[in-house]
C-alpha cells in the first residue's frame, strides 16, 4: 500500500521514499530534504505514526508524525510536531500537503 515513490503535489517537487513491514508493521521512510521517518503501521496499514529526523541545524530538525493513506491508496496527508523548539511543537498543527504515488 504505502511501498514506493511519492511526490509532493504543492510544488516543491519533494520525493519521498517508503518501505514498510506489513508483517511486523514497521515504517520506514526517506525524503528529499535530508530526512527520515520511521513508525509502526496501524493493524489495517492505512495510517501510521513515529518520529522524524532531517539533517540541519533549523528550528525543526526531529518531532513526531501521523500520516493517513487517502481512500484511494494514491496519496496520503497527515500532521507532524517539531520536536527541537517548544512553540512548534506545542500542538500537531502543521498539515502535510497531500501527496501522491
Amino acid at each position: 500500500m504505502w511501498d514506493g515513490e511519492w511526490t509532493d503535489n504543492s510544488g516543491i517537487g519533494v520525493s519521498q521514499f517508503v518501505c514498510t513491514d506489513p508483517t511486523s508493521l514497521s515504517f520506514f521512510s526517506l525524503y528529499s530534504e535530508a530526512g527520515v521517518l520511521v513508525g509502526n503501521l496501524t493493524t489495517t496499514l492505512r495510517a501510521v505514526s513515529g518520529v522524524w529526523y532531517e539533517a540541519g541545524l533549523g528550528d525543526c530538525t526531529y518531532g513526531t508524525f501521523q500520516l493517513y493513506l487517502g481512500a484511494d491508496g494514491n496519496s496520503f496527508s497527515g500532521l507532524y510536531t517539531c520536536g527541537d523548539n517548544a512553540n512548534l511543537g506545542a500542538s500537531p498543527s502543521p498539515s502535510l500537503p497531500p501527496s501522491s504515488q
